[in-house]
């Protein structure tokens, strides 16, 4: 009898292992340490996150975010069949190239925007997404302000002349009919002559709040064409309607008493005219 000894060298094999678990270890401590919010989910449920993720959304804990059976919850529900077209899109290898700007609804109930970078990973021997959230919410709302600025009257935050002459390009497209209201105060120069200029703002500023009041209801848009001047268009509006929102434009106008100066009281009148088929067929139409 004899003993046949086969030593085989796993060598490779064990070091290749180690060198996985030590680059694993590395992995999720980097994960954790990360000031960048880091989700990975399969299917949107979590299976790892970080402290700063957490902190970011306003969760309490780690553990909380893990307890749960789906993270579909923090997005709106308007914009999830986005996020889940996403989600398929990416783990059949369409990873996109560039960030997208996302809208979270936080564990504690404020809304925040985040640059959101996302692709597949293996974890734990089967895909999974990471995720990557950078909160943009302060950049983001301060380009919405500015646009805002861009589009509307200081005075009256009515659109401005140029953004009427933006909106109207979608309905003359659509070939939509639309009423048309110009509308201006009556004698303005003589209330800024009486009574300066400052309160010739505030009464221009209130006919704005009254034109809104009754025309945004029908969805219809107010830009303030010149100085005293707006101007009104609503979308698919039948003539006695747009008649009747005139006269009560005129009505409760010229029923406002304004405070001039030492207090006296004055009223002030508009003038409205109306079209009731206006329909641009070509962009030369549109002045």
């Amino acid at each position: 009898p004899a003993l046949k000894v086969n030593i085989i060298d796993i060598t490779s094999v064990v070091e290749a292992q180690r060198q996985r678990h030590e680059t694993d270890r590395m992995y999720r401590k980097l994960l954790s340490t990360s000031k960048q919010g880091i989700l990975i989910h399969r299917n949107f449920k979590p299976l790892m996150v970080n402290q700063a993720w957490v902190e970011q959304q306003g969760a309490k804990s780690i553990e909380q975010v893990l307890a749960m059976d789906s993270i579909i919850s923090i997005i709106p529900e308007a914009e999830r069949p986005i996020a889940i077209r996403r989600y398929e899109s990416i783990l059949n290898g369409n990873t996109p190239n560039f960030s997208s700007v996302v809208t979270n609804r936080c564990f504690d109930d404020s809304y925040k925007y985040f640059n959101l970078y996302d692709n597949v990973i293996n974890w734990e021997g089967e895909d999974a997404i990471q995720v990557i959230l950078e909160e943009v919410t302060d950049k983001v709302l301060l380009e919405k302000e500015l646009l805002h600025r861009a589009m509307h009257d200081d005075l009256t935050q009515a659109l401005n002349r140029r953004a009427i002459y933006d909106w109207i390009k979608k309905p003359m497209n659509q070939r939509i009919e639309m009423s048309c209201m110009l509308i201006d105060i009556d004698d303005f120069k003589l209330i800024n002559d009486q009574f300066g200029h400052t309160v010739g703002d505030t009464v221009i500023k209130y006919l704005a709040s009254t034109i809104k009041a009754y025309v945004e209801t029908l969805n219809g848009v107010v830009a303030r064409w010149g100085g005293e001047e707006f101007i009104v268009f609503i979308p698919k509006a039948k003539s006695e309607h747009t008649k009747i929102i005139a006269q009560r434009i005129c009505k409760s106008f010229n029923q406002h008493l304004f405070l001039g100066n030492n207090r006296r009281q004055f009223t002030a009148s508009v003038s409205i005219g109306i079209t009731n088929h206006c329909i641009c067929h070509s962009s030369d139409s549109i002045d």
